[in-house]
């Protein structure tokens, strides 16, 4: 698969030392997921843990752990669902979020203590009892009630590895600054455009600087042809001191967008050399603008971690092979 859509080389020559052009940019294929708020989270957690402890109570009177006549643990879920209700009905929202933050958050620590006395009562394995499901949602719900309460306690907005989504645990918030969207939810990856075909150079579900990543990925490229690319084109975010001492090592020509304190180009090849190469790199904006608009890039639907990732590896084999089909086509 990588020899037909990269055109590997089969033998290396040994005797060129680089070839070819090397486009490289970050973007982010965010989740289908509701956009994630304190209040709902907990509320869905709420809810979530309002089931478990009726399972779990259900199961304790059938084994005859439990007495018939014996009363359930008290949730206050009527009183619970009235003021989230309410809340959500209310036009000043920001003014009493805090407040409704805080209240939720006790009913849900109230709900798992109820299920953490219930749950050693249980006599045989608890998959037997919880669907696997419920089981992960209720790990979920530990991380997050933990979360929620340090930022309360310590008048905070922001927590490490915050869980936005509790039946996908395993998204984080991605700040990216656009104009549309300042923070997406989903999975960050790193492009490379190669001859015209796309590399899946590498993905995180946790935030990353995309400019460390440049020297692995001209490495990636070596070990695909056995020679450094001419040029790589790039954003101002990999224009690094680092990078470029590399580059320049490597005999690599190397381009960001140009900065207020570069010199201006006077000569006349380098200029028009710099507006071709701007003009090349446009290509991975295409790509990840055709990938996100045609092949559903922009709202991975996939649940779990494995699924999502094997998504966005389809989504971009798609790419290649949209660019190989028309390539085909025009030669007939």
């Amino acid at each position: 698969m990588k020899k037909f859509f990269l055109k590997e080389a089969e033998k290396k020559d040994e005797n060129i030392r680089n070839k070819g052009t090397l486009i490289l940019d970050a973007t982010c294929a965010p989740q289908d997921i509701r956009f994630p708020q304190d209040a709902s989270l907990l509320n869905e957690a709420r809810i979530k843990l309002e089931k478990i402890i009726d399972t779990v109570f259900a199961y304790l009177i059938e084994v005859g752990k439990i007495d018939s006549g014996t009363k359930k643990p008290r949730t206050y879920r009527k009183l619970a669902k009235k003021e989230f209700l309410a809340f959500t009905k209310s036009r000043g929202r920001t003014k009493n979020i805090k407040k409704i933050v805080k209240k939720l958050l006790q009913y849900a620590e109230r709900d798992l203590r109820h299920v953490n006395e219930l749950l050693p009562q249980i006599d045989i394995c608890i998959e037997f009892v919880l669907s696997d499901k419920q089981i992960d949602d209720l790990e979920s719900i530990k991380i997050l009630l933990q979360q929620q309460r340090e930022m309360v306690d310590e008048k905070k907005n922001s927590v490490k590895d915050r869980i936005v989504s509790i039946s996908q645990p395993y998204v984080r918030p991605i700040v990216r600054g656009k104009a549309r969207v300042k923070v997406e939810f989903g999975a960050k990856i790193q492009l490379a455009i190669i001859n015209g075909y796309t590399c899946l150079d590498k993905i995180s579900w946790d935030n990353f600087n995309e400019g460390i990543y440049l020297e692995e990925s001209v490495k990636k490229y070596f070990n695909r042809y056995g020679y450094y690319p001419e040029a790589i084109l790039a954003d101002n975010i990999y224009k690094t001191k680092g990078n470029k001492t590399f580059c320049k090592e490597n005999n690599i020509r190397f381009l960001g967008n140009k900065t207020y304190k570069e010199p201006v180009i006077k000569n006349e090849k380098n200029k028009k050399l710099y507006i071709r190469d701007l003009k090349a790199r446009q290509e991975v904006e295409g790509k990840i603008g055709v990938a996100k608009r045609k092949y559903t890039l922009n709202l991975i639907k996939t649940k779990k971690l494995e699924t999502s990732e094997t998504s966005i590896g389809l989504e971009i084999l798609i790419l290649n092979i949209d660019k190989l089909l028309r390539l085909k086509l025009a030669k007939c």
